[in-house]
């Protein structure tokens, strides 16, 4: 799938329930490619986006790496805290989600449709 030549109809409707049902400016993490849509899209701020338009990009795009990567909760926890990231976005550029992960860490599901998720961070 080439979701980086057009957006599938589940990620407008993952972006449409950030616009509708989150404060604004609240801070999301997803993958590189959709991070950089978030603010174009909704209200919400993106915690990660392009490496060379971003403070400390490349860091961020490693942090990012380390959540989704799924593999340490304690790490993870790191990232969310120092990004201060009030929802995760799993997306098409992410891993898909691992429920044991996000139970570990706490939070709360609020959006699926096929592989897009959308957690609130505790």
């Amino acid at each position: 799938m080439y979701y980086n030549m057009y957006i599938p109809k589940q990620v407008m409707n993952g972006f449409a329930y950030l616009d509708a049902n989150t404060p604004q400016e609240s801070i999301v993490m997803t993958g590189g490619y959709m991070g950089v849509l978030i603010p174009s899209f909704t209200h919400n701020k993106t915690a990660n986006g392009h490496p060379t338009m971003t403070f400390d990009g490349l860091q961020k795009g490693q942090e990012m790496y380390t959540y989704f990567a799924q593999s340490d909760a304690a790490a993870a926890k790191n990232v969310l805290a120092k990004n201060h990231v009030d929802y995760i976005m799993y997306n098409l550029d992410t891993n898909p989600v691992d429920e044991n992960f996000t139970n570990k860490l706490g939070m709360k599901k609020l959006f699926q449709e096929d592989r897009i998720a959308i957690y609130k961070v505790n």
